[in-house]
């Protein structure tokens, strides 16, 4: 341990610091990495709820996944997905203030002293200039492995970090749950002095982005070019009116009953339709479909 000491201007000095190696450091070391497992555990399983597939759940679920068919009422609650969302952001943060002050506590005194020696500065620099470094230094480790690291492989693989965080994270949710209450309430209220209404966690896609995620599966060889096509005409057809899909009586390609045999055939052959409506005295009664290509496809040769 670290013991201070009075110097003789009355100002605290590093009497006797603990050695960097000295099992004390590696336990420190030992809780502040358990610390950091448990922020990026929080950070996990707040992306994977938010990104996983419904109705990947819905069908593990079906089939008899027992963490599944605990996860899902979460996911298709807003409420209750804002709740998990908020325990996770709990999780997060306390996790994180745990590993700055903790660390800091703890790693300053025992680089403090090799700094004074190193770079022959009074004691109370060198504990300013240890805290402001290993500050840094955790700061950057809590990023990189309990941020960044977590959330690209709940984005990768957001089905089983959500069936894997939901069991923690029901206790998260029961020890968590009256200060969550007052997390989500404060927000609600804010939001609403604010004018913007509380839409939950859930992103609902927009057609424009609809059609980027499909060009983008087009890309990435998931899509062939003609299914690319006809999803993307799909999410157009909403815009077009009827005048555009149809065609006018007085502009169809069409055949009177009592039309010679002779002129069906020759008006069929020269038709770029494969099939033709058949009417009885006015465009108004139309009766069936008359030929097939085959059929116009024998009459041309």
């Amino acid at each position: 341990m670290v013991q201070v000491s009075a110097g003789v201007d009355g100002r605290s000095s590093w009497a006797a610091p603990c050695a960097i190696r000295s099992p004390d450091m590696l336990a420190a070391a030992g809780v502040i990495l358990l610390l950091v497992l448990v922020q990026a555990f929080y950070v996990a399983a707040e992306f994977g709820a938010v990104s996983v597939r419904r109705s990947r759940l819905r069908r593990l679920a079906e089939d008899g996944n027992r963490l599944a068919a605990r996860i899902l009422p979460i996911v298709e609650d807003s409420r209750l997905l804002n709740r998990y969302v908020a325990a996770s952001q709990v999780g997060i943060t306390l996790s994180s203030l745990l590993v700055g002050a903790y660390g800091q506590a703890v790693l300053a005194p025992a680089v403090a002293p090799v700094l004074q020696r190193w770079a022959t500065v009074d004691p109370s620099t060198a504990r300013s200039i240890s805290e402001v470094a290993v500050l840094i230094l955790l700061t950057i480790c809590a990023a990189i492995l309990g941020e960044l690291v977590p959330k690209s492989v709940a984005l990768q693989y957001p089905t089983h970090v959500a069936l894997f965080a939901v069991l923690p994270m029901r206790w998260s949710l029961t020890i968590y749950a009256w200060l969550i209450a007052v997390l989500n309430g404060s927000t609600v209220a804010l939001l609403g002095l604010l004018g913007v209404p509380n839409t939950g966690h859930r992103h609902v896609h927009s057609p424009e982005e609809i059609d980027l995620l499909i060009a983008e599966s087009r890309d990435g060889g998931l899509l062939e070019p003609e299914e690319q096509v006809r999803l993307h005409r799909a999410l157009r057809l909403g815009l077009r009116t009827a005048r555009q899909l149809m065609v006018r009586r007085s502009r169809l390609a069409a055949i009177d009953a009592a039309t010679p045999f002779a002129d069906v055939l020759r008006i069929a052959a020269s038709s770029p339709y494969s099939r033709l409506p058949v009417f009885r005295g006015t465009c108004t009664s139309f009766m069936t479909g008359r030929r097939e290509r085959c059929r116009r496809c024998s009459v041309r040769s």
